[in-house]
């Protein structure tokens, strides 16, 4: 009698009733496996890309000499790549052997810690000596692990070995093999707890990943919350504002409240600022960049101009036409315009009330002309109450309420997800 493979294997999503046959070699995880946990991956809003598998030890690519064997895209310019659900399904029925793969950085809105054996399991215990990573989501590798950590609001480069041997990073441009792809050796890719929420980094963590060479040169010295207490660092007169609102969305991107935001810009404002800001102002600042919803990207957004969750850009072609703002403009102010509503959409309808930033988002060629002339392009934004941003009210109902949308059809996804992964009750033998 055969032994069937569906008793003893459990899928990294803890339901082995869809492995139903015998298979030889390293299991194959089934499709409807690798399709529900695509749909999982599309409902956080995580880019997925189908990668190159293994069979007998080798990558179906046919490269002999594949350095990344199961783990690079098999389709082109795939850093752009954005696949719905029938391209994916594509990929998943006719390919049957392709890993999962995710895009990371700012387009999923997480980034990885990637231990890989024994040398990276060292230099992690390195990195973190006296220092506590929070528990997050993570998977086991072929060799190791990944750690999952939200994506902070400021770009993280994808690096190998950087940290220490073995260790490396997954963020903007990078992508991994994700659970239930299998690894070259053999191994399933599959989470340890596949409900367990992915957690900010901690400061300190981010700083070493960014590789910031004086937070590297100094760990020592760092406190509990990953800042250099008598830093040399000085915040300019001119660039207070931006900088303590960019802090504030980085931390509000990372789930901090308006409470903890204040807290921490009153402390830089103190510690940093050349010539230190009113306490009003900080309030201000910090009230600013709570405005948006705690642990999302929209905080991240605001700051880095990472590509919007909301990706279709709200053009009424008839409201264009008859914008008389619009007619009264010069061809270069049309540029910087629809620039400026374009960032505007990526950060849900604001934009900072700076010149400077003003003229970098607008793409200018000239900052002095366009400080001379922004008013022309200005013309469908207004000042916050707080005079720290700018908002074009239209976008910012629009994207608002798309967001609520998008909030409400992954909440729902989840629950669906939630009640699937309940173990279903087990008779009990009498």
């Amino acid at each position: 009698m055969l032994h069937n493979l569906a008793d003893d294997y459990t899928t990294p999503f803890g339901d082995n009733s869809l492995v139903n046959s015998l298979i030889t070699g390293p299991v194959r995880p089934h499709l409807d496996v690798r399709l529900a946990a695509v749909q999982r991956y599309k409902e956080e809003g995580f880019e997925v890309v189908p990668l190159a598998a293994t069979r007998n030890g080798k990558c179906t690519c046919g490269r002999a000499d594949c350095k990344a064997a199961g783990k690079h895209p098999v389709i082109k310019n795939w850093t752009d790549a954005i696949l719905d659900d029938a391209q994916l399904r594509y990929w998943l029925q006719v390919r049957a052997d392709v890993n999962v793969g995710i895009r990371t950085g700012g387009v999923s809105g997480f980034f990885v810690i990637d231990e890989d054996g024994p040398q990276g399991q060292a230099s992690l215990a390195a990195i973190t000596s006296g220092r506590e990573l929070p528990r997050t989501r993570e998977a086991r590798t072929g060799r190791g692990r990944h750690l999952y950590f939200r994506y902070p609001g400021r770009p993280i480069k994808s690096t190998a070995g950087v940290l220490g041997p073995g260790l490396d990073v997954r963020g903007d441009g990078g992508c991994i093999a994700a659970p239930p792809s299998l690894h070259v050796n053999g191994a399933e890719y599959a989470f340890v707890d596949p409900n367990a929420p992915i957690a900010a980094a901690p400061e300190w963590l981010i700083a070493l990943v960014c590789g910031d060479a004086q937070v590297k040169e100094r760990t020592d010295e760092l406190d509990g919350n990953g800042i250099i207490p008598d830093s040399d660092a000085v915040i300019e007169e001119g660039s207070r504002n931006q900088t303590l609102f960019e802090h504030g969305c980085a931390m509000r991107g990372g789930g901090a409240c308006q409470e903890e935001i204040q807290q921490e810009l009153l402390e830089i404002n103190q510690k940093s600022c050349q010539l230190p800001l009113s306490t009003e102002e900080v309030k201000q600042i910090a009230a600013s960049a709570a405005r948006y919803q705690p642990g999302s990207r929209l905080g991240a957004a605001a700051i880095t101009g990472d590509a919007s969750r909301l990706k279709w850009f709200p053009l009424d072609t008839t409201a264009w036409r008859r914008n008389h703002n619009i007619f009264a403009m010069r061809d270069v102010h049309v540029g910087w315009y629809i620039w400026l509503i374009v960032e505007s959409w990526d950060r849900g309808g604001y934009l900072p009330n700076d010149p400077d930033m003003l003229a970098k988002l607008a793409r200018a060629s000239g900052g002095k002309r366009f400080r001379k002339e922004m008013a022309a392009v200005l013309c469908d934004f207004e000042l916050t109450d707080d005079e720290t941003m700018l908002v074009h009210t239209g976008l910012r109902d629009e994207y608002e309420a798309r967001a609520q949308k998008v909030e409400k059809k992954r909440q729902a996804g989840q629950k669906r997800w939630e009640q699937k992964a309940k173990p279903e009750a087990t008779p009990q033998a009498s």
